[in-house]
């Protein structure tokens, strides 16, 4: 393996790994676009992807596969996440909970069919190497957008 294999990123990669039931991830050591990398390796490879943006060829260099290789990892390890996580953290609302919400702030706050109230911040960061001007901000700072969606108890329901 490679330097880019660390002891950190083998340990998130084996979290990664372990919050999905295995018959959600295919089988155990062969995927159909990538070969013979174990499921370990490309959640690391993923991780990194995720992690600091490095470009798909840098990636692959460092992890001494293909950029197309690369792609589909990334690609499919991403979908697993989803996924796994998506009915716990970002669970579509049913008729009941959206009823209940455009309630709460009927009553609360009095306005009716309302049903979410969407909040961002600008979250200033250290700018990225050769990012340009794609962080920069009006504000004259670099930073990225967070969004929520808050309901009436102001609990966040949705994060993009």
């Amino acid at each position: 393996m490679t330097d880019a294999f660390s002891g950190t990123s083998a340990c998130l990669a084996h979290s990664l790994m372990t919050c999905c039931p295995a018959s959600e991830r295919g089988s155990p050591s062969r995927t159909p676009t990538t070969g013979d990398l174990s499921q370990l390796r490309s959640a690391s490879i993923c991780l990194r992807f995720l992690a600091t943006g490095d470009s798909f060829r840098t990636i692959a260099s460092s992890y001494r596969v293909g950029v197309s290789t690369v792609c589909q990892i990334v690609a499919q390890v991403v979908t697993a996440i989803w996924d796994c996580l998506v009915e716990g953290y970002m669970a579509v609302p049913t008729t009941d909970d959206w009823r209940s919400i455009a309630e709460g702030f009927q009553e609360r706050w009095n306005f009716p069919l309302c049903v979410g109230a969407v909040d961002g911040k600008h979250v200033v960061i250290k700018a990225p190497p050769n990012s340009g001007s794609q962080f920069h901000n009006y504000k004259g700072t670099f930073s990225i957008v967070l969004l929520a969606v808050h309901t009436t108890c102001t609990c966040i329901k949705f994060k993009l």
